[in-house]
């Protein structure tokens, strides 16, 4: 299942009448099996009896001193796996996962942005009027004096979501991303290939 572009645009309008909200309700919960293919493979302990995740308050997944890297999603797991590669390179990659986009944890990614001086932004959607876009202009606005190299976003090209695994495969945001991304902004030449 995938979404026009026009179709994503209209998703971030207010509906005016009830069958466009269902019909856009419809489209979501299609959409949502891409998304849930991506994290449903994932294992990983759980708390007894329940554990509910506050509300604004970010979590940093692995402490670095050289960039901060803030993923979203499934690219969490990416951005943990390149931080992996990273430090065999000799470069220590904070990885803060927000767990919620709003109230979006600032402080906290400020924090991590200060103490590294350096940030990449993981968000598994378009570049345009995104998560990571926001983030990217918090850190301008509001650590620019701390940034020692410009902000680096890891997304999706700006084309239509294609439907053949392998081609998906290609689109989609992956470690080898996030990890070419940090060494652009820590200054360490990136090999293609």
């Amino acid at each position: 299942m995938t979404l026009s572009q026009a179709e994503r645009t209209r998703m971030h309008l207010p509906p005016a009448v009830a069958l466009d909200m269902y019909r856009r309700m419809h489209k979501i919960r299609q959409f949502d099996e891409i998304a849930r293919a991506l994290i449903y493979g994932l294992r990983g302990e759980v708390p007894e009896p329940e554990y509910l995740i506050p509300l604004g308050q970010a979590d940093i997944k692995r402490a670095g001193s050289d960039v901060t890297v803030v993923a979203v999603g499934h690219l969490v797991h990416e951005a943990l796996q390149a931080a992996d590669q990273l430090a065999a390179e000799g470069i220590s990659a904070e990885v803060v996962d927000p767990r919620t986009l709003y109230p979006l944890d600032v402080p906290s990614i400020l924090a991590s942005v200060h103490r590294t001086g350096r940030l990449v932004v993981a968000d598994d959607g378009y570049r345009f009027c995104r998560f990571g876009s926001e983030v990217a202009a918090i850190a301008a606005e509001r650590a620019f004096d701390a940034l020692r190299a410009p902000v680096a976003r890891v997304s999706r090209p700006q084309l239509p979501v294609p439907y053949s695994p392998p081609l998906l495969k290609e689109v989609t945001p992956a470690a080898a991303h996030v990890h070419a991304a940090v060494r652009r902004v820590v200054g360490r030449p990136v090999s293609v290939g």
